[in-house]
């Protein structure tokens, strides 16, 4: 009978199902150490999984780093190296011992490798966590994260080929729309936000847009705002749709499906018919922060600060992905809706101090310097590059990242990363742009050790902090309009 290491490593192989080692079922090559091979990462898992507790968490993590060692010819024949060799070759990917962590390769060493590796998984543990793979009833779906979570989704498919990537982020997406284009368990209403029939609501789950997934569910209409408890009350974001709408069409051109440009197209008229605030006669003078899932009503009177920013340039990027993916097809309702966004962008001061805030200029700033734009936009783009610098000194000045990670929120910061990373599309200064990279570095090295660590306050916001993470280790779908230059 094989020993207590031997049976945990055959339970490991069966567990990675299509798998091969050097052309053979896994599980024909399983021995005191695994064969090497083309599968010489199972025998580095395997070693590290001696001694542990399983659990699925950690098992898949381990099959995503298999897969990444596969893709990446990482492919050493059958080879005698001892296991404490190969664990120490492969020690940014792997979970230490008796406990799940991460630890990243030291700041000045980190490769592209490692970042796919280490968002890998960050994403395979937030898929496992949250109901996603394998799929659970049990769906936990926030609408901010998962745009996020659908573009690492996507980038890790574009970088390793593994149709398993594809499949989570169009998996994803379903689950998005079955959930958070329903109206709550606890609400007295039920079905499809976009109305009673059910047979409707599944071709177009976008059409009444998507709710928040907050874990409250909305104030009542008539009842006094209390501030402290409407943050955890749920309705809807125009932020978030917009997000939402920018995930879809990069799914599209990633994933080769015209059908998430036609559920971005019905969410945007949502957006725009349910957020817009007109005054009498008609005008559009603003955006309306937060309504109530249904859209009938503003749960909050205070107008998002760069909302009209954002809907103007996602509806952009709506329409010259509409154009490639579908050019037959005509999208009259976007013209109307462009103007109106346009016109609320005039005479706007678009500075802020926010890191998260400060991340979404730099974020549409890229994106508006990939469309055909023409002398307005050209100054728009200007006019965000100038805030986005200013923002970032006044922020910078305050020494607010000096501060204990404890007081301080991960996904504010690491937005402002993500946006950093755009940097070579939008900055022609080159010393501007490698500013912006180094401090982009420096964010990301600052939470990295922290992920996966017991830190209360990460952990009371893990699944926010780990995706956007990820984004910032391998940002390029989500930065992208139609593509992207990587080679920066």
């Amino acid at each position: 009978m094989a020993d207590r290491p031997t049976r945990r490593r055959w339970r490991l192989v069966q567990l990675q199902g299509s798998l091969t080692l050097g052309g053979e079922p896994a599980h024909r090559i399983v021995g005191d150490r695994l064969a090497l091979g083309d599968g010489h990462c199972l025998a580095q898992a395997a070693y590290q999984l001696d001694g542990l507790e399983q659990s699925h968490e950690q098992v898949q993590s381990l099959q995503v780093t298999a897969r990444l060692y596969r893709h990446n010819g990482w492919k050493n024949g059958r080879n005698s190296q001892d296991p404490k060799e190969l664990r120490q070759q492969a020690y940014p990917f792997f979970l230490g011992p008796r406990r799940e962590v991460l630890i990243p390769a030291p700041k000045e060493q980190m490769g592209p490798d490692d970042a796919i590796a280490i968002a890998a998984q960050l994403m395979s543990a937030f898929a496992s966590r949250t109901g996603l793979y394998p799929a659970s009833e049990n769906q936990q779906r926030y609408l901010w994260t998962d745009a996020f979570a659908v573009c690492n989704f996507l980038e890790l498919f574009e970088r390793t080929g593994d149709e398993l990537y594809r499949r989570c982020a169009t998996a994803l997406i379903d689950k998005v729309h079955q959930v958070l284009g329903r109206y709550r368990p606890d609400d007295v209403r039920q079905g499809w936000i976009s109305g009673p029939d059910q047979n409707e609501g599944r071709h177009h789950p976008t059409k009444g847009g998507l709710r928040i997934g907050k874990p409250l569910k909305e104030r009542p209409a008539g009842e006094p705002i209390d501030d402290g408890l409407e943050w955890d009350r749920d309705g809807q974001y125009f932020h978030y749709l917009t997000k939402w709408m920018h995930a879809l069409c990069r799914a599209a051109f990633v994933a080769n499906d015209p059908a998430y440009v036609e559920q971005a197209l019905e969410l945007e008229t949502a957006a725009f018919n349910g957020f817009v605030h007109r005054s009498a006669s008609g005008d559009a003078v603003g955006i309306y922060w937060k309504m109530s899932t249904d859209l009938s009503r503003p749960l909050t009177y205070a107008m998002g600060l760069h909302d009209a920013l954002d809907g103007f340039i996602t509806f952009r990027v709506l329409q010259q992905v509409s154009s490639k993916v579908q050019p037959k097809t005509e999208v009259a309702g976007l013209d109307p809706a462009i103007e109106t966004l346009q016109k609320l962008c005039r005479n706007r001061n678009w500075t802020t101090d926010d890191p998260l805030g400060i991340g979404g200029l730099l974020f549409d700033a890229c994106r508006l310097s990939q469309l055909t734009a023409g002398d307005a936009e050209q100054e728009l783009l200007e006019q965000l590059t100038d805030a986005s610098e200013k923002g970032l000194l006044v922020f910078l000045a305050s020494q607010f990242l000096m501060r204990p990670a404890s007081h301080r929120l991960a996904f504010r910061e690491l937005g402002l990363a993500i946006g950093l990373r755009a940097a070579p599309t939008i900055i022609d200064r080159t010393r501007t742009r490698d500013q912006y990279r180094s401090l982009a570095g420096e964010i990301v090295n600052t939470w990295l050790p922290i992920a996966h660590s017991p830190d209360e306050l990460w952990q009371a916001h893990r699944d926010i902090n780990e995706v956007m993470l990820a984004t910032a280790l391998i940002p390029e779908t989500f930065l992208s309009v139609v593509a992207f230059n990587k080679a920066e």
